[in-house]
């Protein structure tokens, strides 16, 4: 029933709750085992705490409005929350902050810029989204999580953080970023993983490994990639950023589809990209950080915009080499190698300061161009035509 004033249930067996509702306070259950709630649950002006000795299930919605409006769910065993049991908060919602009890859910939550956290081991048994709206508000996994299942996570201008590994032991279905400040994360094993918006860094310390056609597509601000990223099933790999992308020596990219990497603010990369058979294409100004092997396959290989960096560039491709930026104009690469099969075709001015420039396929020049090499020969293995 409705009630007006703190509701405090502190029972040391089981709680069962039908339908409740405090217009004006806070609602707090403590039970020395398990705690039910089958019905709708709601408060005004207060926050709702479930604190349980066994285990929690959340079987239906779970509102707070007006101010104070805290969520904390909190138990020894297992929490369950059935896709009914959505929670919609004016406050913070926190599963596990002292228990040890992981968390089985297939509910949504939803905050007014308020943090979502999780931490304890989560398993997603039903798709599930979070959002935090357009504001501030974070949203954390402290722990692992897994399930075959889609996870939408919306979170304004606040950041989204994976501390423990994702799908490493059930592979998560689609997961898909709507919106954050920053964006931080471990090793990622899902079907898919797309960002649409973001206004901070995208942070990958661990592997990315996607199965599904969709791959991995980041929209963001800024990129650093700090390991692997895999894909199979013919999955792309597309980063769009409006600052910089930023791929570490271990960032070395494998994809079964087309790699296209576009940064309004630069490329900056010592990481390698494999395909299969698909395209590699450059978009941006490229700094390599260190040496740097692009391999397509039969896919075109197409360098879009400028490449600077005492670096060697290894480009293997059996089918076109599309070089249209000037490379080494700014700081000369170390060296360029291309394939012996496949044909290069040749845009743009090439400075080299080390390790010579070598010609293994064919070369189309589709500009006048100038071959600079400070030291080493300039060397075509096949024909020169244009």
């Amino acid at each position: 029933g409705a009630t007006a004033g703190a509701i405090d249930i502190n029972e040391t067996d089981a709680v069962t709750l039908t339908a409740l509702s405090n217009t004006n306070g806070a609602i707090q259950v403590v039970a020395g085992t398990n705690i039910v709630q089958n019905a709708a649950v709601s408060s005004a002006n207060g926050g709702v705490t479930y604190d349980a000795g066994g285990t929690i299930n959340v079987n239906n919605t779970l509102t707070t409005t007006g101010t104070g409006g805290v969520v904390a769910i909190d138990s020894t065993g297992v929490t369950a929350v059935a896709a009914a049991g959505d929670i919609n908060a004016v406050g913070t919602v926190t599963f596990g902050a002292t228990k040890a009890g992981t968390l089985t859910t297939a509910g949504d939550v939803t905050t007014s810029a308020d943090n979502i956290t999780f931490t304890r081991a989560v398993t997603l048994n039903g798709p599930v989204a979070l959002s935090t709206a357009a504001g501030a508000g974070n949203v954390t996994f402290s722990n692992t999580l897994n399930g075959a299942q889609t996870l939408g996570i919306t979170a304004g201008t606040g950041n989204v953080v994976f501390t423990g590994a994702v799908g490493g032991g059930v592979r998560l279905g689609a997961l898909t970023i709507n919106g954050a400040g920053n964006v931080t994360a471990n090793a990622l094993t899902v079907a898919s993983l797309a960002q649409t918006a973001g206004t901070g860094t995208t942070t990958f310390n661990g592997a990315v490994d996607t199965n599904t056609a969709a791959g991995v597509n980041i929209n963001t601000n800024n990129s650093t990639v700090n390991s692997t990223i895999n894909t199979t099933a013919g999955g792309v790999v597309t980063f769009n950023d409006a600052g910089v992308a930023t791929f570490d020596e271990a960032g070395d990219i494998t994809a079964d589809g087309a790699v296209t990497i576009t940064a309004a603010g630069g490329i900056n990369t010592a990481g390698e990209v494999t395909t299969t058979n698909d395209n590699i294409t450059l978009n941006s100004a490229t700094t390599l950080t260190g040496d740097v092997t692009l391999d397509s396959g039969s896919g075109t290989i197409a360098l879009n915009g400028t490449v600077d960096g005492n670096s060697n560039l290894i480009l293997n491709s059996t089918g076109i080499t599309d070089i249209n930026g000037v490379i080494g104009g700014t700081t000369a690469i170390a060296s360029i190698i291309t394939s012996a099969a496949g044909t290069t075709d040749l845009g743009a001015n090439i400075s080299v300061s080390a390790g010579g420039m070598n010609f293994n396929d064919a070369v189309t020049q589709s500009a006048d161009v100038t071959l600079t090499s400070a030291s080493f020969p300039i060397s075509f293995a096949s024909t020169i035509n244009g």
